[in-house]
């Protein structure tokens, strides 16, 4: 039994042993050093991976309202209207004059954030938006003066006359904004406006392009 614990002990202080002992200390150094390696390049991995844009997340900010008012017209309209099939108090010619609020915007639920359209690789998104209309025109009644082909005041009483003659000046107004630009402001607006809803829900580093649909 002595002799055996001799062979041991010599086992253990011979040369033998410590090369066993190096080898297995370079092993663990280099599983180390690939265990350390394989987490950075797997770090590395997830960090340049694009992050995926929920446009689910965007719509959702944009459907809150179904229509965007961008663009608003005040206007004080003159009007002629001649043999319009419309006689108030038997004058089939008069002129109008009135106050008038003209909106423009677009239809919200047509925006379109096309998933197959985001550039990860830019950080691009694209989004696609209707072209503005006219939303609403609303003639202010107190401000309607009525005038003859001779230019004298005149006042209009019976009811469907006076809504009739409010249609017509509403119609009329509507050619008027159109004329004066407001759908193209309303386009330039509603580009604008867009951006500043979705900003606050793009991922980091996004940017925003807006096409017309």
């Amino acid at each position: 039994m002595e002799k055996i614990n001799e062979k041991i002990k010599a086992f253990f202080r011979g040369k033998v042993f410590r090369r066993i002992i190096g080898y297995v200390i370079v092993a663990l150094v280099v599983f180390a050093s690939g265990y350390v390696v394989s987490n950075r390049i797997h770090k590395k991995a997830e960090e340049d991976k694009p992050e995926i844009v929920d446009t689910r997340v965007l719509k959702s900010e944009l459907i809150e309202s179904s229509e965007l008012t961008t663009a608003k017209l005040n206007l004080t309209c003159m009007s002629d209207f001649k043999d319009t099939g419309v006689v108030i108090l038997n004058k089939s010619d008069f002129t109008m004059v009135y106050d008038v609020t003209v909106r423009a915007g677009i239809d919200m639920q047509k925006v379109d954030i096309p998933e197959d359209k985001i550039d990860y690789i830019n950080k691009v998104i694209y989004v696609s938006i209707p072209s503005a209309t006219i939303q609403s025109s609303n003639v202010d009644p107190a401000t309607i003066k009525y005038f003859d082909e001779h230019f004298a005041l005149f006042n209009v009483n019976e009811k469907e006359d006076a809504n009739k003659a409010q249609a017509l000046a509403q119609e009329d107004a509507i050619q008027k904004a159109v004329d004066s630009g407001i759908l193209e402001m309303a386009d330039n607006q509603s580009a604008a406006l867009i951006k500043g809803i979705l900003s606050s829900v793009i991922p980091d580093g996004y940017t925003i392009e807006i096409a017309k649909a």
